[in-house]
């Protein structure tokens, strides 16, 4: 005998499939963002080193990107720290700030190796520095409210 949904089971398991889904892309435009904060570090780290006449350049290849990928899930944790949190650390809130500009700046130092208009670069900076972590939450969000955890 098959049992029939009891209330809003079907709706639970519409906010199950859309969270998953919101898992999955908010992880891949994660990714995309991070490849792209990395290629921002590795060009400020080139500037830095020709700034003081370092005959030395990183070059993009696997080896560098795996090392440098803690980086943007640094950045990513503390970006997510509340800043009121901070309240009675002032120098807390200059940090989060600054960790916030740094990863929106490498961001965009390295979308700009994609040749895209400035605008275009901007916007898919905001989006890829943003979204994807909002995506991410509100979905482990919606998924704890549906399972009832």
């Amino acid at each position: 005998m098959e049992q029939k949904p009891v209330g809003n089971q079907k709706m639970g398991d519409v906010h199950i499939a859309f969270a998953a889904l919101g898992l999955v892309v908010g992880a891949a435009m994660w990714v995309i963002g991070a490849r792209y904060t990395i290629d921002g570090v590795i060009w400020v780290v080139n500037w830095l080193l020709a700034f003081v006449k370092v005959e030395f350049v990183i070059e993009t290849n696997g080896a560098f990107y795996l090392y440098a990928s803690p980086l943007p899930i640094v950045f990513s944790l503390f970006e997510w720290v509340k800043p009121v949190k901070f309240r009675t650390q002032p120098a807390l809130v200059l940090v989060w700030a600054l960790v916030h500009f740094f990863d929106f700046a490498t961001t965009f130092l390295g979308l700009l190796s994609v040749e895209l208009h400035l605008a275009v670069v901007i916007l898919a900076t905001a989006v890829l520095s943003y979204t994807p972590e909002w995506i991410m939450r509100t979905s482990f969000t919606v998924l704890r409210k549906a399972v009832g955890v």
